[in-house]
């Protein structure tokens, strides 16, 4: 077992989500601010590692109060809205995020879906997670003060094919 207290690992609302030989950890708030770290615990021959990622791409803004799933037909996590304050210094009305960002774990390359504003809410606080190619996105606030009870389904493997920033192999 991974004690990872041990591991500087001191954070809180982050997501995990598991893939099949260990866990992802993105996002949340450290010691330091908000994270943009991607991190994961894997596991071989009962011997666990803890360890930062290094990715490709377009990383997606640091973040907490997000969601993360894992896709197994098309190996990819996929990490969709959250808060970060600093996004009010930099001239945005809510720190909230409407952002659907996508590492494919073959490259380990991150790709940014480009919908427009006005199809994805911004949302923080959701639950979200992935049956077969299509993403569940319910509840959250979508503005500081409300909290929703809508519901999104998005096809990953349409969105992946027509809106992302970079080119995937699936």
């Amino acid at each position: 077992m991974v004690n990872i207290a041990t591991h500087n690992f001191t954070r809180k609302t982050y997501k995990a989500t598991i893939k099949t030989r260990g866990i992802y950890i993105y996002g949340g708030i450290t010691k330091d601010g908000v994270s943009g770290n991607l991190m994961a615990i894997t596991s071989k021959d009962n011997t666990h590692t803890y360890k930062q990622i290094v990715t490709l791409g377009q990383e997606p803004i640091a973040r907490y109060k997000h969601s993360m799933s894992y896709c197994d037909s098309l190996n990819v996590l996929v990490v969709y809205g959250g808060q970060n304050e600093a996004m009010v210094k930099l001239g945005h009305s809510s720190p909230l995020l409407n952002d659907i960002c996508i590492l494919a774990i073959d490259t380990m390359t991150w790709s940014k879906v480009i919908l427009g504003d006005s199809i994805l809410s911004y949302r923080a606080r959701h639950s979200m997670d992935v049956i077969g190619t299509r993403l569940y996105i319910f509840g959250g606030a979508q503005r500081l003060t409300d909290d929703a009870n809508t519901a999104l389904i998005i096809n990953l493997k349409k969105i992946i094919t027509q809106f992302t920033t970079e080119s995937f192999t699936n």
